[in-house]
């Protein structure tokens, strides 16, 4: 049924359709206000109603409908949420963003040439609102803070903590005042007299909205205010912000000011236990806290590229790509080195020539490292000379030495630092060469150690007391996690050797080894007594000799025996330890997430090591290759069976992947020279020859038709940096550069002959090619076809995606296009005569760098760290895999396996056949194995469809049908699947089952409709032997339905119970139903020859949702609200005895289901499944607790156990199917075989520090 609004047609979902006039044409503030007033007028809306949709202030929206002001450019979001309050389509949104930008441009006075948009050292201040870039999400998300504290706390304080440089500042001047619409906003800076800087605060205009006093670095209050003042002005911010109702004015004071008033108080991070000290301060930390996050990489490309792109420059893609990496390999993910970016840029611009940044620009600049040793040794010059040696002795503290890695940097305590090295270490911060958090300090960058000569001469003179330094750190590590074993304490020489390092006052030592060494001297000191009394006792020793020699026998026995259990005791803590960290590491990087399981694993066999080594693995097996920090990229031969990787050491590396374990097998130099970059990789299509590019603008080829032997061919320079490489009609080569235009050349033996170039308007950023059609995606966002056909090439289609930029395309089997974009989405493109009109397909937290297709999948690879797995039938999403970096290439390999290559030198190869995690067809209710376990039946509960998939081969799961429901009455999640796979059983809501034969060829065949009850069923059982199903549901009742001669018939409806019936079994052998309702009792009935004949049931007094028999039929499970899982003994049916009862879950138990080998599961709505195993029988059984798994983030509300095989699945909420194998030892092999270095030491001591290095694999 249509309708209107305001006389204007509306679409479906109410947006307004057609537009007065294109918003392409607008370039003022007045025209897009014009635009956005009569959007509003057609929606039919007030500013009032606008307000109440989007809480902005009507204030703030008068202005922007009226022309006063524009909403922020630089918060695209804002704009978003107030196009759809009034109704404006989703697909035209970016189209208002580029008017608004326009608009935006053309209020602003042109900046002059020789001014730079980039802040240099300095913080953005209010009036760098415009070219504040990377902070959109920050920004928001902080100023709806701001207005909860003005309406919901009495004193609306709120408090921003970050780690020195990570631009807090920036944040509250540059992205908070201008958010701030209509605000009186106040900056005030901590300085001699803060109590009186608080009336020099100016009066606000008549129409400001509110008052907004932001205190920035308010650590000042403690660096350089005593504590009289300090309280001073704490009292009297508390004062000032306390709403007018909180205290009234005396009779002749002027009446006090009725808008609201918010304080929004800077903190560095390290100073927030001194903040939490003031009650005021405490409870604004607990209630209105907003902690500065480091960037994310996209967020960190917008701060590079968005102010030159404002002021009508470009930023290279090479040169976004470098800095990024840089930056996100520093401490705290970029964030403290932030000042010297923009140092850095704010160089280049006043240098630069044209309209472009390049990255031979930053190299001539000298980079992040130049201004990096620049601050470095400014701050070494301010300090006099009896500090400097202080201060040598931190800055070493801050490098971790290793014999055999490369030296990194690390973090040190706070705490046992004096005052003296607190000044030093404000000083380095200060100059943003260190990090402060909250309790520790770090060296801002790792590219310090290498650039800043002084630290590296320091290192060189005390690298062998540094060594020392991290022993006695390793020691003392393992002494404080074993508990403080006295048996790890340090004797003899090497406690006479530390003692000395330690008091030579020349190296830093923390407070742990400083307590190692105490307690080792304590022990070495009682030892050395004893050793006296023994030699005094000599005599009297030797006279009880027999006595003494007994018990001491008996003393050994005791100690060996309390050692050994300490040892267990210790190893089994570690494991928990251990666990607890690969299932946290796993959410972000999947390999090291199921390296440390299994070193928890084989640490100590313990319930959470076996529950953390079957979830990391669920996404499938993944093993890593290290490689050289820095940017990384795969390519893998036509047939899957060669891997090839290059990156930023000059050289690639070629891989057997031909088996199950991947093996080197040869490398060859990469081209260009020292410092370049290989963005591009391809093989050939007869797999002999690979191509290589990237920032040394050379093109190399390489004969791999012996990869263990590969040879270098012939190269040819190009225009620039190299993005993609593509290979056309078997002998045909292709570039992208960062200039427009594809690359041609023809490869004949040892020559390349130039070739026409493929147009475009701009740099090419991908590559792909099938048969004679050749695709790019340019840094414009425009995607173009062409025809080739030997030396010619015919245009055949040019599209804009609007995407910003395509860093990725690729082609079909059918010929479509796929298109990632830097908008962050993944889009299908139909190509037939032209391009047709794009799909997205998935939306990415960041750039889609990277499409694969293979054999039944679509990959795709973004700079959000993760690569996402669409299945090509039917477009549903498959696994998301995550990663420890941004995903630079994803390439097929043979055996179902990708290869993922990363910015932080790592590659990496995923078993999609191993990948257990599939979409169901809606929230899941029913998940059901064939007898055979050859299939799979999923009932969702939302969705009018049932799915049946093909598990015949273990872990590899396949979509073989869908069944429909009716119109008239959808499914439910209520569903059977027959023992022999052939029959599927669904129940709708009004009560009639419907069944589906799945024996033919074609699609499912409805055989029946059985009206069964009036009321909703809950659950349907099938028996053992095929020959009947049961029903429970909402009328009290079990329903026993007969299959006879291909028809269905009600034999029985058996009555008992006085509540729902929520779930339904059958014992193995047909005999016995059993029913678990809502009124407390578990009910059954057993065959005789006159029918069915209930038994005393079984009073439990929690409401029970679900029963299981035991495979041997002698055992049966209930459980329900009470969360407890009881166990009882019926053999004799007329006298159970509750054997169990087992606690785990922490929410009601949906679903328990036992395995042929008598494993129990357990689905719960705390959105986890708990497994036990079962010994003994009869009365002798035991449950022993296996597995807690997790799977997804919501209620659980399906398990089952695969008949004959290690496999468990669930599904809940989340949609997802989840199957794990709980076979152990099987994940083991296929981890450990498949070569790589799962997890090495360095990423060890990053992940966990403190416990010995533990191989996953030994």
């Amino acid at each position: 049924m249509g309708g209107t609004t305001g006389g204007m047609p509306m679409t479906s979902d109410g947006a307004t359709s057609g537009m007065p006039f294109d918003p392409a044409e607008i370039d003022s503030p007045a025209a897009f206000a014009d635009l956005l007033t009569e959007a509003r007028l057609r929606a039919g809306m007030s500013i009032r109603d606008v307000s109440r949709r989007t809480e902005v202030p009507v204030s703030t929206l008068g202005g922007y409908f009226g022309g006063r002001h524009l909403p922020p450019p630089n918060r695209p979001e804002a704009l978003r949420e107030l196009l759809a309050a009034i109704r404006v389509p989703e697909k035209d949104h970016d189209r208002w963003l580029a008017a608004l930008r326009r608009a935006a441009k053309g209020r602003r006075t042109p900046a002059p040439t020789v001014s730079t948009p980039y802040p240099g050292l300095r913080p953005y201040g209010t009036d760098d609102a415009a070219t504040f870039f990377g902070r959109e999400r920050a920004t928001a998300d902080l100023t709806r803070l701001v207005h909860r504290a003005r309406t919901e706390s009495d004193t609306p304080l709120v408090v921003v903590t970050g780690a020195s440089g990570s631009g807090k500042s920036s944040l509250l001047r540059a992205g908070l005042a201008p958010a701030l619409t209509g605000w009186h906003v106040v900056v005030l800076e901590v300085g001699d007299d803060p109590a009186g800087s608080l009336d020099r605060i100016p009066d606000p205009a008549e129409d400001a909205v509110g008052l907004c006093l932001v205190v920035d670095q308010a650590e000042r209050l403690w660096s350089t205010t005593d504590a009289m003042g300090r309280a001073e002005f704490l009292e009297r911010l508390t004062a000032w912000a306390r709403p007018t109702s909180a205290a009234a004015p005396p009779d002749d004071a002027p009446p006090r000011p009725t808008r609201p008033r918010v304080a929004v108080i800077g903190l560095r991070a390290d100073f927030y236990a001194q903040a939490a000290e003031h009650e005021t301060l405490r409870t604004a930390l607990q209630t209105s806290h907003y902690i500065v996050a480091p960037l994310t990489a996209t967020e960190l490309a917008e701060v590079i590229v968005e102010p030159a792109k404002l002021a009508g420059a470009t930023v290279s893609p090479d040169l976004v790509a470098v800095i990024v990496e840089e930056c996100m390999a520093s401490s705290g993910g970029g964030a403290s080195f932030l000042p010297h970016l923009a140092h850095c840029l704010s160089r280049m611009w006043t240098k630069r020539r044209g309209g472009e940044l390049t990255l031979a620009m930053y190299r001539d600049c000298g980079g992040l490292r130049t201004v990096m040793r620049e601050s470095a040794e400014s701050a070494w010059q301010t300090l006099s000379e009896d500090r400097r040696p202080l201060a040598r002795r931190l800055l070493l503290a801050m490098v971790q030495i290793d014999p055999e890695l490369p030296t990194t940097s690390r973090a040190i305590a706070l705490d046992p630092l004096s005052p003296g090295e607190r000044d030093i270490l404000a000083a380095f911060t200060e100059a943003r060469v260190v990090t402060v958090s909250e309790d520790s300090a770090s060296l801002s960058h790792e590219t310090l150690i290498a650039a800043w000569p002084r630290l590296r001469e320091w290192i060189e003179e005390d690298h062998e007391r540094l060594t020392l330094v991290r022993s006695l750190e390793r020691e003392a590590g393992e002494w404080s996690s074993s508990g403080r074993d006295e048996d790890l304490l340090l004797r003899g020489s090497r406690l006479v050797a530390f003692e000395d390092l330690a008091e030579s006052g020349q190296t830093y030592i923390g407070a742990t080894e400083s307590e190692f060494l105490a307690a080792s001297r304590v022990v070495a000191d009682r030892a050395e007594q004893a050793r006296r009394r023994r030699e005094r006792q000599t005599t009297a020793l030797l006279v009880a000799a027999s006595v003494l020699a007994l018990a001491a026998i008996v003393a050994v026995i005791g100690y060996v025996t309390a050692n050994r259990n300490l040892g267990l005791e210790r190893d089994a803590a570690a494991s928990r330890q251990l666990a607890v960290l690969a299932s946290q590491a796993g959410e972000s990087n999947q390999s090291a997430g199921i390296g440390l399981a299994l070193s928890a694993l084989r640490t100590a066999d313990t319930l959470e090591a076996r529950s953390a080594l079957i979830s990391t693995s669920l996404l499938g097996e993944v093993t890593r290759f290290a490689g050289p920090v820095g940017h990384r990229v795969v390519a893998t031969s036509p047939d899957g069976t060669v891997m090839a990787v290059a990156g930023a050491d000059r050289s690639i590396l070629l891989y057997d992947a031909s088996g199950e374990a991947l093996t080197e097998m040869g490398s060859v130099a990469a081209p260009g020279g020292d410092g370049d970059i290989v963005f591009a990789l391809e093989f050939s299509p007869d797999g002999r020859t690979l191509a290589s590019g990237g920032t040394g603008g050379v093109v190399r080829l390489v004969d791999v038709s012996d990869p263990r032997a590969p040879a270098a061919g012939p190269e040819v320079g190009t225009d620039g940096t190299v993005y993609a490489l593509a290979w056309s009609g078997g002998s045909d080569l292709l570039a992208g550069t960062q200039n427009p235009n594809v690359l041609r050349w023809r490869h004949e033996g040892d020559t390349l002959t130039p070739l026409a170039p493929l147009p475009t308007e701009s740099a090419v950023l991908a590559l792909a090619t099938r048969s004679s059609t050749v695709a790019a995606g340019d840094e414009g966002g425009v995607v173009t076809l062409w025809t080739v056909d030997g030396n010619d090439a015919t245009e055949t289609a040019r599209a804009s995606i609007g995407a910003g930029g395509i860093p990725a395309v690729a082609i079909e089997d059918s010929g479509d296009l796929l298109v990632g974009g830097r908008d962050r989405i993944l889009r299908r493109i139909p190509v037939g005569e032209d391009l047709g009109e794009a799909t997205e397909l998935l939306r990415f937290g960041s750039w889609v760098n990277a499409i694969a297709t293979t054999e039944g999948f679509v990959a795709a690879g973004s700079s959000d760290s993760t690569v996402r797995v669409l299945r090509s039938a039917d477009d549903t999403t498959g696994s998301e895999l995550p990663f420890a970096a941004p995903v630079t290439a994803v390439r097929p390999l043979a055996q179902s396996r990708l290869a993922v290559s990363l910015t932080n030198g790592e590659t990496h190869v995923v078993d999609l056949s191993r990948a257990r995690v599939f979409p169901g067809p809606g929230n899941v209710f029913t998940t059901r194995y064939s007898a055979d376990g050859e299939r799979l039946l999923v009932v969702p509960g939302t969705v009018n469809r049932a799915s049946v998939y093909d598990t015949s081969v273990p872990g590899e799961p396949s979509l073989l049908t869908t069944i429909e429901g009716d119109d008239e009455a959808g499914f439910h999640g209520v569903g059977a699947i027959s023992p022999d796979g052939g029959l599927v059983v669904v129940a709708r809501r009004d009560g009639v089952v419907l069944g589906f034969d799945l024996t033919g060829a074609g699609e499912p065949r409805r055989v029946f409709s059985l009206p069964v009850s009036d009321q909703m069923p809950e659950q349907l059982a099938f028996s053992p032997s095929g020959g009947y199903f049961v029903v429970g549901g909402d009328d009290q009742q079990v329903h026993v339905v007969s299959l006879v001669g291909g028809e269905a018939v009600v034999e029985a409806s058996l009555d008992g119970p006085d509540n729902y019936v929520l779930g339904v079994a059958i014992a193995p052998d047909d005999s016995t139903i059993a029913a678990a309702s809502l009124d407390g009792s578990l009910h059954r009935w057993a065959r005789s020859d006159e029918g069915w004949e209930a038994i005393a049931p079984i009073e439990v007094g929690s409401q029970l949702l679900t029963v299981a028999f035991h495979p041997d039929g002698d055992l049966l499970a209930a459980s329900g609200t009470d969360r407890i899982v009881r166990v009882w003994d019926v053999r004799d049916p007329g006298a159970p005895e509750l054997l169990e009862e087992l606690a785990g879950p922490d929410n009601e138990v949906y679903q328990l289901g036992y395995s042929r080998e008598g494993e129990l599961a357990a689905a719960s709505l705390d959105q986890t499944v708990t497994t036990w195993s079962s010994t003994g029988s009869g009365a002798d059984v035991s449950h022993v607790k296996e597995f807690v798994l997790r799977p997804g983030s919501g209620a659980l509300f399906a398990v089952d156990w695969r008949p004959g095989g290690d496999e468990l699945v669930a599904g809940g909420v989340d949609g997802a199917v989840h199957i794990w194998d709980t076979d152990l030892a099987q994940i083991r092999d296929q981890v450990c075989g498949g070569g790589g270095d799962l997890l090495g030491p360095d990423e060890w001591e990053r992940l966990v520090g403190g416990l010995e290095f533990r191989p996953p694999c030994g």
